[in-house]
């Protein structure tokens, strides 16, 4: 099966990370085989328990459109050699991913166990449960309530004080790496690739071996950029499976209409 990377990446794999890329095409295959209808925001619920569900297919719905986004995105970068990308697409890949797993895992998941055991759910906890739903869906660091009304010099403040603080990412990543322990180190790999640091310098480093040179620009010499990849790739794929794992489990996380939400 003929896989999307450029031919000089293809040809530095080997066999194991080619079938990765063919595991990672079936994916990309996956999500956009995925029916959903376009997802409206309710401002009128009826219940609260329509207003969850409401909150919760909006972030089904929207992380659905990024996963397409990146994968694509990822796709361009590795048929088109163009390695600044992939860095970029890689970092922001393994963010998203971590922040999804974070409140799927940490906050959402362990309130359906006990509203899987009552059929219920005290009102603290339900008001607790929106609070991180809300925050997963509108959490920012960045002040746009005052982009939107043009207040330019508040936004000239250093430090943007939100109503909704989203979570760091570094604390999403310390979650994961209980389970995925090598994702911290490759988000920092990447974090390096995206900087103007060495290691976005050195994904566009050409080598020559038999006479110890580099270069940048032109055509002739090993492009470290594809060391760099070949280094990196399998990472990148099972952090995009494990996105796509994590986007499933929300969309499991949908109250039933005949869930109680106590006094």
């Amino acid at each position: 099966m003929k896989t999307f990377l450029h031919p000089d990446i293809e040809q530095a794999l080997d066999d194991k990370q080619i079938e990765k890329t063919l595991e990672f095409m079936k994916v990309i295959t996956a999500v956009d085989e995925l029916k959903s209808d376009q997802i409206f925001f309710n401002p009128n619920p009826r219940t609260n328990v329509e207003l969850y569900n409401n909150q919760v297919d909006l972030i089904w719905c929207s992380n659905k459109e990024k996963i397409i986004q990146l994968h694509y995105g990822l796709k361009y970068s590795l048929a088109n050699k163009n390695y600044i990308l992939y860095g970029l697409i890689g970092r922001a890949l393994i963010e998203h991913a971590a922040v999804l797993r974070y409140f799927v895992v940490e906050k959402i998941q362990p309130a359906f166990v006990k509203i899987k055991e009552r059929k219920k759910i005290t009102r603290s906890d339900f008001e607790k449960l929106m609070g991180e739903v809300h925050k997963l869906l509108r959490g920012t660091r960045f002040d746009w309530e005052a982009f939107e009304t043009k207040n330019f010099e508040k936004l000239k403040n250093e430090k943007h004080e939100t109503r909704l603080q989203s979570v760091h990412v570094n604390d999403s990543l310390r979650s994961w790496q209980k389970e995925f322990t090598s994702v911290h180190w490759i988000y920092n790999w990447f974090c390096d690739f995206v900087h103007p640091n060495l290691g976005s310098t050195l994904l566009l480093q050409k080598r020559f071996p038999h006479t110890r040179q580099i270069a940048f620009g032109g055509s002739e010499g090993e492009e470290f950029g594809i060391k760099l990849i070949k280094m990196t790739w399998v990472g990148i794929i099972q952090v995009a499976i494990a996105f796509g794992y994590y986007q499933n489990r929300l969309s499991e996380l949908r109250m039933t209409d005949d869930t109680v939400i106590e006094q």
